[in-house]
């Protein structure tokens, strides 16, 4: 099994992936509440941030091509992230990095994605702010077709320990 993991802060998620090394023995367990892919019909458009990139990948996965998924990820460093995103086989991510005004951008792209695929599903994960800020903006000004979106926030400022 290949495992990738963004550690940022000092979250106890962070704190246990620091610990790991190649060949340590670690348990697993099934999904609690995240989103459940394999029920999915795509094409889709996901939102997201360097926590994302697992279920993105799984939904490059699941399609038969990469242009059925559309990925819009905020990150904090695009050239670290652009590789990382190639390294697993995510070649073609919308990087928009962390700052001033954002967030408008952030909104832009995933309205780009949804307006070139009008029957994509829309998913969204990562911060729970960011996702907050982008499904007010999408209930402001209504996305063309807007879908029914599922949503999964992997993590949230001043919280820690989330599943």
């Amino acid at each position: 099994m290949e495992l990738l993991v963004y550690v940022q802060g000092d979250a106890p998620g962070a704190a246990w992936a620091r610990q790991l090394g190649e060949g340590k023995l670690v348990r697993f367990f099934g999904p609690r509440g995240s989103i459940a892919l394999s029920s999915m019909k795509g094409p889709f458009v996901l939102f997201g941030d360097e926590t994302s990139f697992g279920v993105a990948r799984a939904l490059v996965g699941l399609r038969a091509s990469e242009r059925d998924v559309g990925l819009v990820f905020e990150v904090g460093s695009t050239e670290e992230t652009a590789s990382a995103a190639r390294a697993i086989g995510l070649d073609a991510p919308v990087l928009v990095t962390r700052g001033t005004g954002h967030a408008r951008e952030v909104e832009t792209q995933v309205r780009a994605a949804l307006a070139s695929c009008p029957s994509a599903q829309l998913v969204l994960t990562g911060s729970a702010q960011s996702i907050q800020t982008l499904r007010a903006a999408l209930k402001a000004r209504p996305a063309e077709g807007q879908r029914a979106q599922k949503v999964r926030a992997y993590w949230s400022l001043g919280k820690r320990g989330m599943d």
